[in-house]
Protein backbone atom coordinates (compact mmCIF):
# COMPACT_ATOMS: atom_id res chain seq x y z
CA UNK A 1 0.00 0.00 0.00
CA UNK A 2 1.58 3.53 -0.99
CA UNK A 3 2.19 5.95 1.87
CA UNK A 4 -0.84 8.43 0.65
CA UNK A 5 -3.55 5.34 0.85
CA UNK A 6 -2.18 4.49 4.55
CA UNK A 7 -2.55 8.18 5.00
CA UNK A 8 -6.03 8.67 3.34
CA UNK A 9 -7.03 5.01 5.54
CA UNK A 10 -5.71 6.69 8.73
CA UNK A 11 -8.13 9.60 8.21
CA UNK A 12 -11.15 7.84 7.30
CA UNK A 13 -10.34 5.52 10.45
CA UNK A 14 -10.02 7.86 12.89
CA UNK A 15 -13.54 9.27 11.70
CA UNK A 16 -15.18 6.25 11.66
CA UNK A 17 -17.75 4.91 15.07
CA UNK A 18 -18.33 0.95 15.45
CA UNK A 19 -21.12 -0.43 17.03
CA UNK A 20 -22.84 -3.64 17.58
CA UNK A 21 -26.21 -4.21 17.30
CA UNK A 22 -28.20 -7.09 19.02
CA UNK A 23 -32.12 -7.73 18.18
CA UNK A 24 -34.40 -10.34 19.45
CA UNK A 25 -37.97 -11.05 19.78
CA UNK A 26 -40.05 -10.97 22.72
CA UNK A 27 -42.96 -13.24 23.31
CA UNK A 28 -46.25 -12.09 24.87
CA UNK A 29 -47.83 -13.90 27.69
CA UNK A 30 -50.77 -14.70 25.15
CA UNK A 31 -49.64 -17.00 22.19
CA UNK A 32 -51.95 -15.71 19.69
CA UNK A 33 -50.50 -12.11 19.57
CA UNK A 34 -47.42 -11.70 17.91
CA UNK A 35 -44.10 -10.80 19.47
CA UNK A 36 -42.60 -7.91 20.09
CA UNK A 37 -39.16 -6.76 18.44
CA UNK A 38 -36.81 -5.23 20.62
CA UNK A 39 -32.92 -4.56 20.97
CA UNK A 40 -29.75 -2.07 21.34
CA UNK A 41 -26.85 -0.33 19.77
CA UNK A 42 -23.76 -0.02 21.68
CA UNK A 43 -21.40 2.70 21.08
CA UNK A 44 -17.99 0.90 21.00
CA UNK A 45 -16.15 3.96 21.20
CA UNK A 46 -18.15 5.73 23.98
CA UNK A 47 -19.22 2.26 25.58
CA UNK A 48 -23.01 3.91 25.17
CA UNK A 49 -25.82 1.62 24.50
CA UNK A 50 -29.08 2.67 23.42
CA UNK A 51 -31.93 0.71 23.35
CA UNK A 52 -35.12 0.97 21.10
CA UNK A 53 -38.35 -1.10 19.70
CA UNK A 54 -38.74 0.56 16.28
CA UNK A 55 -36.33 -0.40 13.94
CA UNK A 56 -36.45 3.12 12.39
CA UNK A 57 -34.56 4.17 15.64
CA UNK A 58 -31.87 2.36 14.35
CA UNK A 59 -31.03 4.94 12.11
CA UNK A 60 -31.82 7.72 14.31
CA UNK A 61 -29.47 6.19 17.31
CA UNK A 62 -26.49 5.85 15.11
CA UNK A 63 -26.54 9.08 13.10
CA UNK A 64 -27.07 10.98 16.73
CA UNK A 65 -23.45 9.57 17.45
Amino acid sequence: MADQDRGLMTFFESEAHSFVLRIWLENRDDPHQPGEWRGWVDHVQSGRRFHFREFDDIGRIVSSI
